[in-house]
């Protein structure tokens, strides 16, 4: 019997040198590059979700449904606008999607808009 590999001992995730060399039998190597971009888009989903969660309920209530409904139907543009305004700190998020002041950064003016009238439908429907 052999002994585990280091990064499975622990837990079941694989380190990047075993996923790496991993090849499921049967697969070409380009439809297996497309199942990889296809998980990678996945993990990055998964991870802008959890990023949109923020120590505010106000926050989360606006930004969590807009990042699983929206994001991934996002050019790569707005996608990075949107991971530009996750930087930002909770209290300028707030200020900004509760419209109490106008957004200060041109550059999330657009993003911001988009947020708040996905928000907005939800609201409504």
């Amino acid at each position: 019997m052999q002994p585990a590999h280091p990064c499975t001992r622990y837990n079941r995730l694989r380190c990047n040198t075993c996923v790496g060399q991993f090849k499921p039998a049967g697969l070409s190597g380009k439809l297996h590059n497309m199942q990889n971009n296809s998980e990678q888009d996945r993990i990055d989903h998964n991870r802008v979700i959890w990023h949109s969660r923020r120590g505010m309920l106000e926050l989360d209530i606006v930004l969590e449904p807009f990042a699983r409904e929206r994001y991934t139907a996002l050019d790569s543009g707005v996608q990075a606008q949107y991971r530009q305004l996750l930087s930002c700190e909770d209290q300028q998020l707030f200020d900004w999607l509760l419209q109490k002041t106008a957004v200060d950064d041109t550059a999330l003016v657009d993003i911001v808009a988009l947020v708040l009238d996905h928000h907005a439908r939800r609201a409504n429907a």
